[in-house]
Order: C-alpha cells, then sequence, then structure tokens
C-alpha cells in the first residue's frame, strides 16, 4: 500500500479486510477504502471504469511486462445511506463502457404490485437497452458500407466537359444529368 501508484486512485474497493495500518495509510493519502466488496460487483466495476482487479499488493509494486493502466476512470463516487444498508454510487464512466442500471420504485402498493411494476419496468428498460445497441450497430453498418473512402480518386473535368457544362450552342443553361 505504501507504493505509488500513477495516476493516485481516491478509491480502493477490496473484497477481503485491510490491516488497520494500510487503512491508515490510505487515509493520509486521501484514498477512501470500501471493504467486503463481493467478487461480482467488483467484476462489474472493473467492466465500467476500465480499472484492473489486482490479485495482491505486490501486482501494484511489479505490473507486468506491457500490462496497461491499473486504475479506472469515473467522475465522481458517493456514499448513500438507507436504513442500516449503505450503497456506492460510481458515475460518469466513459460511454463506450456497459453499467449496472438499479431500478426502484413500487412504493405505496402491496409488496406483489411492486414486484409486478418492477419487473414490468425491466421488460421496458431491456427491451430499450437493446433497442438503443441495435440502432447503434446498424448506423455503424450504414457508415461502413456508404461513407467508406473512395476505391480512386474521382475523374477530373477536361476543358471540353468545362465548356460543356457552361451551356450547350443554344444559348441556354446546359443540364447535367
Amino acid at each position: 500500500i505504501t507504493y505509488d501508484l500513477k495516476p493516485q486512485p481516491d478509491l480502493l474497493l477490496c473484497q477481503g479486510s485491510v490491516s488497520h495500518l494500510a487503512q491508515h495509510k490510505l487515509r493520509s493519502k486521501g484514498i477512501s477504502l470500501i471493504l467486503g466488496v463481493k467478487a461480482h460487483i467488483l467484476d462489474a466495476v472493473e467492466r465500467c471504469t476500465g480499472g484492473k482487479i489486482l490479485q495482491s499488493v505486490d501486482s501494484i509494486a511489479c505490473p507486468a511486462q506491457g500490462e496497461k493502466g491499473q486504475v479506472g476512470l469515473c467522475r465522481s463516487f458517493r456514499v448513500e445511506r438507507s436504513g442500516s444498508r449503505s450503497h456506492v454510487f460510481i458515475e460518469g464512466s466513459s460511454a463506450d463502457r456497459f453499467s449496472t442500471v438499479r431500478l426502484r420504485g413500487g412504493e405505496g402498493l402491496p409488496p406483489e404490485d411492486a414486484a409486478k411494476f418492477l419487473t414490468r419496468a425491466k421488460h421496458v428498460l431491456l427491451w430499450a437497452i437493446r433497442l438503443a445497441r441495435h440502432l447503434q450497430l446498424e448506423s455503424e453498418l450504414l457508415f461502413e458500407l456508404w461513407c467508406a473512402p473512395w476505391p480512386h480518386t474521382p475523374p477530373t473535368l477536361t476543358d471540353a466537359d468545362a465548356k460543356a457544362r457552361e451551356g450547350d450552342d443554344r444559348g441556354g443553361d446546359a443540364v447535367v444529368a
């Protein structure tokens, strides 16, 4: 933990525990620490931020040859407490990365109706996500098909073509098809 990370992270997520000495050193460097994070949540954060899950502290000091950065990027993070639970929100990762959506709602409804409401909302959200992805793929395909560079340079105008475009023998405007 005493190693200097470049760039220095603002937040570390750990699946296990961290010694009190290491926690103190992280706090003195201004690094927030979240303990007891489940493996599937670490995977989701890795996917969304572009960070890397490190198996041990030694891998910070000795990165593999040709390895990219280990620190993921996001715009902000915040912790909200609701009752006895705490929720961490990591926001603002790059647009091409996947993210997690948390659906809430159905307040004031019986539990069965609230579950049905959230199930319908989930189906609509999944449909909208699929639609957005298909639109993205279709626009990329159309761009590749129609906006590809020309296979050869366009022909240049000769003097005869230029005169023909200026007008025909009758003195009227030429129509170019």
